[in-house]
């Protein structure tokens, strides 16, 4: 290999380790996303109004509230 072709190479592997070590996981999006679903149900539950309807938050329309927010976070993560 010619030190013209270890350059090129070196141009070309560099960057996309760069890439690859800047990227989000997609475990870290996941998480980050269910604990904002987890927020957002939340917040509907404390501020849901007497007809059902909130201005906050979002109701619980997957249905994993009980099963994975309640043992996952406690109240103060959220």
């Amino acid at each position: 290999m010619t030190n013209t072709e270890k350059l090129i190479f070196a141009f070309m592997v560099i960057p996309v380790g760069f890439c690859f070590t800047m990227m989000e996981s997609d475990l870290d999006i996941a998480l980050a996303e269910e604990f904002q679903y987890c927020s957002d149900v939340e917040l509907w539950k404390t501020f849901e109004m007497t007809d059902g309807s909130s201005q906050y938050g979002h109701p619980d329309f997957k249905g994993i509230y009980e099963s994975v927010c309640m043992p996952k976070y406690s109240m103060t993560d959220l």
